[in-house]
């Protein structure tokens, strides 16, 4: 049995190899290969070859640097800082494995005690910081250096000074990305000032951008500004209720920001008391697609539904809902809570 695992693992190591050389020009390094199996998610294949380097620094060292990639992105996030330290270990060093050991070491930050989190809080800052000093506008670590700032408390190194000059700096070099660290700032301080500011600006450089949209509403949420949101939000989705009820897409949207953009005006509706009908519609159309990755689970769609319904005074019509709801188990500790605060206020009908 030993000898035949074996010879199964050196084969698999083979045939790894082989597909690697296969895809292989004349002009394609390794790290090339790594990036684009990477990208492709054939990350067992990644992990064999990596097993069968040896003796090659440069592959040696990509593979150190992807095989922490996988690890981060797996939630293995202490084997994901060991490998991007290994990697580290030799020269010539790039920026990008800087910025993930400073996006590793802020995960472990925020998940470590508070013993700990300091530690951790300056190895990122330092991490950024020496991706920065190799390429003074490395894009994704100035726009991490930037929310490690915004976000970790001034104990730990926070500053909102240095996070606002950071995305003065990250607007010149992409206006796109500096309006979403200003808004970020903003949102914050809850500065209504600033975040009419910026979606002001949005409207006049990327009007047909629906990520930002979503952010800015986002932000007019959090200060209560629901009407603002419906505006947003209505030229995304379009919701025409007539007859026929119908929703028209705009056509520069991906399927996940149509059904966040119906989410929203569900969820505007039922934490506003606006626009009770055009909430349910769009709630009940976003129940009837699949659940989608990183979209709210279609549970939190029916909770809003049972919210809107309570606010219109049809606490009968809730109660059914929650019912309905209430004989799944749930993981969600943020809906768990959501639904016992619910479901409290609805029995005593206030």
């Amino acid at each position: 049995m030993e000898s035949f695992m074996t010879i199964q693992y050196w084969l698999s190591i083979s045939i790894a190899i082989i597909v690697f050389s296969s895809s292989t020009s004349a002009n394609e390094t390794t790290g090339t290969l790594l990036q684009k199996n990477f990208k492709a998610k054939n990350f067992s294949a990644i992990k064999t070859y990596c097993q069968s380097v040896k003796t090659e620094l440069s592959a040696f060292q990509d593979c150190l640097y992807y095989l922490g990639r996988i690890n981060f992105d797996s939630d293995n996030t202490e084997q994901a800082e060991h490998f991007f330290k290994k990697a580290l270990e030799y020269p010539p060093n790039n920026p990008d494995e800087y910025y993930w050991l400073a996006r590793t070491s802020s995960r472990l930050a925020s998940e470590a005690s508070f013993l700990f989190a300091p530690g951790y809080a300056k190895t990122a800052e330092k991490s950024f910081q020496q991706a920065l000093a190799l390429d003074k506008n490395h894009l994704p670590s100035l726009i991490g250096l930037q929310r490690f700032y915004l976000f970790a408390p001034s104990i730990a190194g926070g500053s909102l000074k240095k996070s606002l000059a950071l995305s003065h700096q990250i607007k010149l070099l992409d206006i796109g990305e500096g309006l979403l660290a200003e808004l970020s700032i903003y949102q914050q301080k809850e500065d209504i000032k600033g975040i009419n500011a910026v979606h002001q600006q949005v409207l006049e450089n990327l009007p047909d951008s629906i990520n930002h949209r979503l952010r800015l509403v986002y932000a007019y949420q959090q200060v209560k500004n629901y009407q603002v949101v419906f505006e947003l939000l209505l030229p995304i989705v379009n919701i025409k209720l007539n007859a026929k009820e119908s929703t028209e897409w705009s056509t520069s949207a991906s399927l996940s920001e149509k059904l966040m953009s119906l989410y929203q005006v569900g969820k505007t509706s039922a934490i506003s008391g606006l626009q009770s009908k055009m909430g349910i519609y769009a709630l009940k159309t976003y129940i009837t697609y699949p659940q989608q990755e990183k979209l709210p689970e279609l549970y939190w769609a029916k909770l809003r539904i049972a919210q809107i319904h309570w606010r219109e005074g049809n606490s009968k019509q809730a109660k059914v809902i929650l019912e309905e709801i209430q004989s799944k188990s749930f993981v969600d500790r943020q809906f768990s809570k959501e639904f016992k605060r619910f479901s409290k206020r609805l029995k005593q009908n206030k």
